[in-house]
């Protein structure tokens, strides 16, 4: 049998690796390892404390009125599509706003030694 001989699997066989498969993609994400992406966000923090003051300001208003908190959160998303307010975003203040984030992550994948001159003709 050569190489370019193609390797003739059997209906069964080829359904049970297509079961297999279905398995691994359907098994649940390992909570520890999306944790940990959560953990390194630069905005973790303020999202943890916006949080925290929503549900704080607004628990009250949802286990009283639920329909009026539904509604007005219909009509701030309205306004929201409205407005359009992402379009209010100068491209190169978000720029400027991010370079250093995305300079500091980039430090991290640059060599630490230096390229000289004598390692370019080696």
């Amino acid at each position: 049998m050569t190489l370019s001989t193609p390797v003739l699997i059997s209906a069964s066989e080829r359904l049970a690796q297509s079961r297999e498969r279905l398995r691994q993609a359907m098994r649940p994400v390992d909570a520890a390892s999306d944790q940990a992406c959560w953990d390194s966000q630069a905005l973790r923090l303020g999202m943890k404390l916006s949080k925290d003051a929503a549900q704080d300001a607004l628990q009250p208003t949802a286990d009283q009125h639920p329909y009026g908190l539904v509604l007005g959160a219909a009509a701030v998303g309205g306004l929201i599509v409205l407005t359009r307010p992402w379009r209010w975003i100068s491209t190169t203040g978000l720029l400027a706003g991010c370079l250093p984030e995305i300079m500091s992550v980039a430090m991290k994948y640059l060599p630490l030694q230096p390229i000289s001159a004598s390692d370019e003709h080696a």
